[in-house]
């Protein structure tokens, strides 16, 4: 069947069924891409985010700590116990951040940097302890001795570390941030280009229809309804113009 043999309705139906599976096409990637950036936001908050937070919190309570720790080589005794408390709430305030970010972090370099990290502070709390423990015993030389040539050694090494990881997982929250903008405008990209579609076979079918339309009758309908109705009523000398290459139209 040729599309001028096509029903009026059937034509109507097709052109209006392009436009609307554009449209429900416009619609479906949308919220497919609105879902994944949903997704990615809800990781940067729940997720990348606290890692990023974590890990500067232990940045930063690792150098509260040292500052700490240098204070007890000039401090009295009720001054240390002080100090010493304050490291003990220094140190689980790391070992909650550590846990956090053991359970949160998934890729190879945080969980290899993680690791290094682990190991570090294991050997920096031991000599940390070590040294706290020559303190209280007043052997102040042996414990700066302990505290120059290990301690402190071992304490920088542990800090480049940390700031690794704290840099590693910045980088991931502005990777993610800008994967959340290329998913932006993707969506507006796309969204734009269903739109034009719509528009362009909406526009389409519609000329398509109305040729078609104009083809069979021969010319505008109320210009047919006319001539039929003088027919109608026994005017047979009407002239009726046509198309030139019009053979087949009902005012033919």
């Amino acid at each position: 069947m040729t599309r001028a043999a096509l029903p009026v309705g059937t034509r109507l139906a097709l052109g209006f069924g392009l436009v609307l599976s554009m449209m429900l096409a416009l619609m479906a990637s949308g919220l497919v891409l609105l879902n994944g950036i949903d997704r990615l936001n809800a990781r940067i908050i729940e997720e990348i985010w606290v890692e990023a937070d974590a890990a500067n919190r232990i940045d930063v309570t690792m150098r509260e700590n040292a500052r700490q720790t240098m204070q007890l080589f000039i401090a009295d005794q009720a001054e240390a116990r002080a100090i010493n408390a304050r490291i003990a709430v220094n140190k689980r305030i790391i070992t909650d951040a550590l846990a956090a970010l053991d359970k949160l972090i998934v890729s190879p370099d945080g969980r290899a940097l993680l690791a290094t990290i682990k190991e570090q502070r294991a050997l920096y709390v031991a000599s940390f302890t070590h040294v706290e423990s020559l303190l209280a015993q007043d052997r102040r030389d042996e414990a700066v001795r302990l505290m120059h040539q290990q301690t402190l050694p071992i304490l920088n090494g542990l800090q480049e570390h940390v700031k690794a990881l704290a840099a590693l997982q910045t980088k991931i929250v502005e990777t993610s941030s800008a994967e959340i903008k290329n998913s932006i405008r993707l969506a507006f990209k796309l969204m734009l280009l269903f739109g034009v579609l719509a528009l362009a076979i909406a526009v389409g079918a519609a000329i398509l229809i109305t040729r078609g339309l104009l083809r069979q009758l021969g010319g505008e309908p109320a210009y047919a309804a006319a001539i039929a109705d003088r027919i109608a009523h026994g005017d047979l000398t009407i002239a009726v113009d046509t198309r030139p290459d019009d053979r087949a139209s009902l005012l033919y």
